[in-house]
């Protein structure tokens, strides 16, 4: 063994050479004399027993140290878990027995409700053509002819000296017309509403197409979403004409 270094007897640490007492254990340090007889003789076994014995021991104190403190933390997460559990099972215990079962089809109901709310408002709510202006959505003469505001959303007007009037369709009335994109649900309830109000249905596909009983023009694209009403014409087969004139039914 080099001089430069001892080992602690009691802890098998190695220190300097310089240093009179062990760094970890603060046992008295020594330097082994090997060549002399003194270490050979039964008594220098004797003591090399015993420094083995007291570092077994020493390890083995550290040893149980650590499984003692794993079984402490063992059992203080098992008494955790158990304190939740028991908790848990008194609150059912105290709530279930007082929720009769009218109770219990109430919530289910609200928490059914809810989520079809939600279904609802998160598939059904946006227009179809987002950031459109509806007016681009008009036949090309109806929108030469029409009058529209800045944002092509609310009511457009179109003169009743326009060629597209001509012939007393509106009895020299100015026409008014409500151009809006709405979502396409939105424009199926407005059809469905249409229909029962015993509209003259000219065409009821993809485009909705119809005579009102005032003799207005009601028009809606459930794929887009347009949907335009006018004012009144002065008969039925005036609105006709305006239709076809402005390329919205063939």
């Amino acid at each position: 063994m080099s001089l430069s270094h001892l080992v602690c007897q009691y802890c098998a640490h190695r220190n300097h050479a310089a240093e009179a007492q062990c760094a970890h254990c603060g046992a008295p340090l020594t330097t082994p004399a090997t060549n002399s007889p003194a270490a050979n003789s039964p008594a220098a076994e004797g003591h090399s027993m015993l420094t083995e014995a007291a570092k077994g021991a020493t390890v083995a104190e550290h040893a149980l140290a650590d499984t003692a403190r794993v079984a402490t933390d063992t059992m203080q997460s098992v008494k955790g878990a158990a304190t939740v559990a028991n908790n848990v099972q008194r609150l059912f215990d105290t709530m279930l027995p007082k929720l009769s079962w009218q109770a219990v089809a109430v919530i289910l109901a609200a928490m059914g409700l809810g989520a079809f709310l939600l279904i609802r408002s998160c598939s059904g709510g946006l227009p179809s053509m987002p950031g459109t202006n509806p007016v681009d959505a008009l036949p090309q003469v109806v929108r030469s002819a029409a009058s529209c505001p800045a944002a092509g959303v609310g009511n457009c007007v179109i003169t009743g000296t326009d060629s597209l009037l001509s012939g007393g369709l509106t009895g020299g009335r100015d026409l008014p017309l409500s151009v809006q994109v709405d979502s396409v649900d939105q424009v199926s309830d407005v059809v469905r509403r249409w229909h029962a109000a015993g509209a003259t249905v000219l065409a009821d596909g993809a485009v909705f197409v119809g005579v009102g009983p005032s003799n207005t023009v009601w028009y809606a694209d459930t794929r887009t979403g347009l949907r335009i009403e006018t004012g009144t014409f002065a008969s039925r087969m005036a609105a006709q004409t305006f239709l076809v004139r402005a390329g919205l039914i063939r």
